[in-house]
């Protein structure tokens, strides 16, 4: 069973949860474009990867622990996308998710 990195975790929220670009998502992380891209390809991790991960979780409703992958397994879905609203669809391997952001009325 296929596991997620760091890397596919912050892309997955970036994409599918937030809708946003690379720029975008860095800046409200507070460094620079370059520096995420290396994150998200897997080139590095943040230095204070749980500090990254407390600020995922504000920014996107994601919890920490899913971005730190130590909540579910690995495989599971982000908990944050129900509390936000979204709606999750399964997509070719097992516990990968795909969502489509849906604002609560």
């Amino acid at each position: 069973m296929p596991q997620w990195t760091f890397a596919d975790r912050v892309r997955k929220i970036r994409r599918d949860v937030l809708r946003m670009e690379q720029g975008e998502f860095a800046g409200l992380l507070g460094v620079t474009r370059q520096a995420y891209a290396a994150w998200e390809s897997g080139r590095n991790e943040p230095r204070s990867i749980l500090a990254v991960a407390r600020r995922i979780e504000e920014v996107s409703g994601v919890p920490a622990a899913w971005v730190l992958g130590i909540e579910g397994g690995g495989t599971s879905r982000p908990a944050g996308e129900q509390a936000r609203g979204v709606r999750a669809a399964i997509i070719p391997f097992p516990g990968a998710v795909t969502a489509t952001a849906r604002r609560a009325s």
